[in-house]
């Protein structure tokens, strides 16, 4: 309700922490609706089913190289040395945004740097210049990588650089449920053309599977606020006045019992519907889980980039389970929770998130082999 187009709310006024200064103002971080409205219709062309298309090659090239760099890492061997595939998920989200957003190819290994825990001191007490300061030297690479590529265009760069740091989060979480996945026949099925193009968008449990991991582990999962402004809103009957705060949070609604039976336990197949099977998903069922699934906000200030992240990850989920043989490191549970952790991360096969807005996690850790296929 309060997210939908015709809600009489707008974004609360916490997002004007976001911007560097003034003329940062972007699509997400506009609260104006009309400014908002005005950079949305110019970004939306971006992000258009034709412009998807047309940047494809781009796609399934950055893909394909980030396979050859883990082929690489097999070398010779039978399996590979154990790899954090949070750090692989962010250099594959770095070099294709990289190309996509700014037309440049980089080279060097900055797709990950330290600074997320440092920003998320720093930001509330309002210190930019002190976090430009104290800046790690990745950063400060990526801060000159940017500026190079558009040192006269200002509002293009900063709806670039909110496309790319909003574009890496909602990639990591399905190596973590892949290679928990206690089903063999979740790894089969695949065949090279299954790859491209429309076969690839008509995998039903290949969709299924990344919505059911952004339904666990949701890359914004706090409260995405709203300001409700004059002459109040109904909310499940409830009038809130002027000036007050709202909001939903998207884990909280993706976990709820009521929605998601068994909310904590991986299923796939709650989105797809068949009533013939032990689990009988109806369509009445399925309707309600696609209806309060939010992992990329909803309504108007939705982010318009779902369409390539749901690509990116159709795509190297894809091709990473047809190359490689996977396995668990048994010897770190890097990313999971613990028994003995505090209460709320204890369930041992449930990622972890940080929340600071965006969701930062580690791990999982594991190794590679190369598949052997059948001519």
């Amino acid at each position: 309700t309060i997210y939908d187009n015709k809600a009489n709310v707008k974004k609360a006024e916490y997002y004007k922490v976001y911007p560097r200064n003034v003329h940062a103002m972007t699509t997400w971080n506009s609260i104006d609706k009309t400014i908002h409205a005005r950079k949305r219709r110019v970004m939306n062309h971006a992000f258009s089913d034709k412009a998807l298309r047309s940047c494809e090659p781009f796609i399934h090239s950055n893909v394909d190289r980030w396979i050859e760099l883990l082929d690489r890492e097999i070398g010779e061997k039978k399996w590979s040395s154990s790899l954090n595939m949070a750090r692989w998920a962010d250099h594959l989200v770095f070099d294709t945004l990289g190309e996509l957003c700014f037309v440049r190819y980089q080279t060097s290994s900055i797709a990950y740097s330290p600074f997320a825990p440092l920003w998320a001191w720093l930001k509330p007490r309002g210190l930019d210049y002190l976090l430009a300061a104290a800046a790690p030297p990745a950063l400060s690479k990526w801060q000159m990588f940017v500026e190079k590529c558009f040192t006269e265009r200002a509002q293009i760069e900063n709806e670039a650089r909110g496309v790319s740091k909003s574009g890496t989060e909602s990639r990591k979480d399905f190596f973590h449920y892949l290679f928990h996945a206690v089903d063999p026949d979740t790894r089969k099925g695949y065949s090279n053309d299954e790859l491209f193009g429309e076969t690839l968008y008509s995998c039903q449990y290949l969709r299924a599977f990344i919505d059911e991991t952004m339904r666990m582990s949701p890359p914004v999962p706090a409260d995405l606020a709203r300001e409700v402004q004059e002459g109040g809103i109904v909310v499940d009957g409830q009038y809130i006045s002027e000036g007050m705060k709202i909001s939903t949070a998207s884990y909280c609604m993706h976990h709820n019992p009521d929605i998601y039976p068994e909310p904590f336990k991986f299923r796939p197949e709650r989105w797809i519907v068949d009533e013939k099977d032990d689990c009988g998903v109806s369509p009445e069922s399925v309707s309600l889980a696609k209806s309060a699934f939010m992992p990329f906000s909803a309504g108007p200030r939705g982010c318009v980039g779902k369409n390539l992240a749901y690509l990116e990850m159709s795509l190297a989920l894809a091709k990473i389970v047809y190359n490689f043989e996977i396995r668990r490191d048994h010897s770190s549970n890097l990313g999971g929770g613990s028994p003995d952790a505090i209460k709320g991360r204890r369930t041992v096969d449930q990622y972890q998130l940080r929340d600071i807005f965006v969701a930062i996690r580690d791990g999982p850790v594991v190794q590679l082999a190369k598949r052997t296929h059948m001519d």
